[in-house]
C-alpha cells in the first residue's frame, strides 16, 4: 500500500535502460547536490564506486530511476536474488525466500522529502510484482524514514574496531 505522500509525486520511476547510463553518470558526477536515504546525509564514496561498477558491466535493470521535468533526479539500486551482487553479500542472516535488498537511495536534495519516497515505492511495488515479499534495506542508521514503508529493525549491526599500532 502506497504512503498518501507519494501516491501523487511531480515524476516517474522505472527501471533503467541501455539509453540512461550517460543521464546516470552525470548524476553520480554531482555528489553534493544528493542526498542518500540511508541516513538521509551525503552519500558515501563507496556507493558511488558501486553504481559506476554496474554502469559498466552490471544489470541496468536493477536501478530505477526517478525523472522529472529536469531530468534524473534519483535512483534506487534493487537488489535481486539473480543479481550480480548475491543479496546474501548484503545481509547474510536467514530470511524467507525469495527476498531481495534495495541498495543505495539517492535523490537531489531540492526533492528528496518526495523523491526518496517515491523511489521507495516504486522499488518495493516492482518487488512484489516480480513475487518478492521479503526485503532488506542494509546499512540504515536512521530507521525513521524506512518504518514508514513498513520496515523494522531485523538485526542491528555492531562496528567493531582494532586499533592498529
Amino acid at each position: 500500500t502506497p504512503l498518501a505522500a507519494v501516491q501523487e509525486v511531480a515524476g516517474v520511476v522505472q527501471p533503467a535502460q541501455p539509453r540512461d547510463v550517460e543521464n546516470i553518470r552525470a548524476l553520480l558526477a554531482e555528489p553534493d547536490r544528493l542526498l542518500a536515504a540511508a541516513d538521509e546525509d551525503v552519500p558515501q564514496a563507496d556507493q558511488f564506486v558501486h553504481l559506476q561498477r554496474m554502469l559498466d558491466g552490471g544489470r541496468l535493470g536493477d536501478l530505477m530511476l526517478l525523472w522529472t521535468a529536469h531530468g534524473l533526479e534519483g535512483l534506487c539500486q534493487i537488489i535481486f536474488p539473480d543479481s550480480a551482487l548475491p543479496v546474501e553479500r548484503t545481509f547474510p542472516w536467514t530470511l524467507p525466500r525469495p527476498w531481495s535488498a534495495l541498495g543505495p537511495v539517492l535523490a537531489r536534495k531540492d526533492i528528496f522529502s518526495w523523491g526518496a519516497g517515491a523511489l521507495v515505492d516504486a522499488s518495493l511495488r516492482r518487488l512484489h510484482n516480480n513475487g518478492i515479499n521479503v526485503c532488506v534495506a542494509p546499512s540504515i542508521t536512521r530507521t525513521t524514514t524506512w518504518e514508514e514503508y513498513g520496515f523494522r529493525v531485523y538485526r542491528r549491526w555492531q562496528p567493531f574496531i582494532k586499533p592498529l599500532p
